[in-house]
């Protein structure tokens, strides 16, 4: 069982170990998980810091033992972060889609894990917003999915459809896996500015046009829109970013208009023919 690629769909009766679901090279299953110059041996990819780093974010409770086996793969634990609502939430590592569905407690994408082998997916997450989908496909660390919820009825909010118990009691992000969460996305420092949303800022605080720096994370001199909790340029602006006042779109500075000079006229043209001055 070496030198190939193992893959499995959804709906397959066997389900392979998670050893199972990398490369292997000259190697059984249950030897090492990566070979040398693979996505798990490289180094990780720089923080997105434009995004929640949600793994460094506090858990809300404890770590729980869940049997979740929807879109025909099967997660057993569950640890839900403390973010606010509408977040962007982003991939930690590469991961390949498994699956994807909406359910009574929102959005739910599943992945697999490249960096760890392991499988995850992503609940309550807003069904409105579904930044990826295309299931087999491998999307790069960082990669936005959705965004948070589980503070509204799409997304399980005091809805009693998860087997007779409510689905959600307010917003945050809830990550399961195959293997302890905290384990496969551990917390790492940050990399991150203050204020970034990768330190815990706010992407966007409400629909509309923002020059960096004011109420989003970004370069002053350039102009952002928000759009469904979803931050992007709008425009590079060459003299710089207007900063308007509250309830007003920012916007790009006009360029200045060049020097204003009076060009010396013919006497007919300031009197009529046969004028005169007195």
């Amino acid at each position: 069982m070496s030198g190939f690629l193992v893959e499995w769909a959804p709906g397959m009766d066997a389900r392979p170990t998670r050893a199972c679901w990398t490369i292997a090279l000259l190697a059984a299953c249950g030897g090492p998980a990566t070979a040398p110059g693979s996505p798990a041996s490289a180094p990780p990819p720089p923080d997105r810091c434009d995004a929640l780093l949600w793994w460094n974010q506090p858990p809300v409770e404890a770590e729980t033992a869940v049997d979740n086996d929807t879109g025909g793969v099967t997660t057993r634990w569950d640890l839900d972060y403390a973010v606010a609502s509408s977040t962007p939430v982003q991939l930690r590592h590469d991961s390949q889609l498994l699956a994807q569905a909406v359910y009574p407690w929102g959005w739910q994408p599943t992945f697999l894990d490249l960096a760890s082998g392991h499988v995850f997916r992503f609940l309550h997450l807003r069904p409105q917003v579904q930044l990826v989908g295309t299931v087999g496909a491998v999307y790069p660390a960082g990669t936005l999915v959705g965004v948070s919820g589980g503070d509204s009825w799409d997304t399980g909010y005091e809805r009693p459809a998860c087997d007779g118990r409510i689905c959600s009691a307010g917003a945050h992000l809830c990550v399961e896996a195959d293997d302890h969460v905290a384990a496969i996305f551990p917390a790492r420092p940050l990399a991150c500015p203050a204020g970034s949303p990768g330190a815990g800022g706010r992407a966007c605080p409400a629909d509309g046009l923002y020059c960096g720096g004011d109420g989003v994370f970004g370069d002053a001199d350039t102009l952002y829109r928000c759009r469904g909790a979803e931050l992007t340029v709008a425009a590079r602006c060459p003299t710089g970013c207007e900063v308007q006042r509250s309830g007003e779109p920012d916007r790009c500075r006009a360029q200045a208009a060049p020097p204003f000079r009076v060009a010396p006229a013919a006497p007919d043209l300031l009197w009529p023919t046969g004028g005169t001055t007195r």
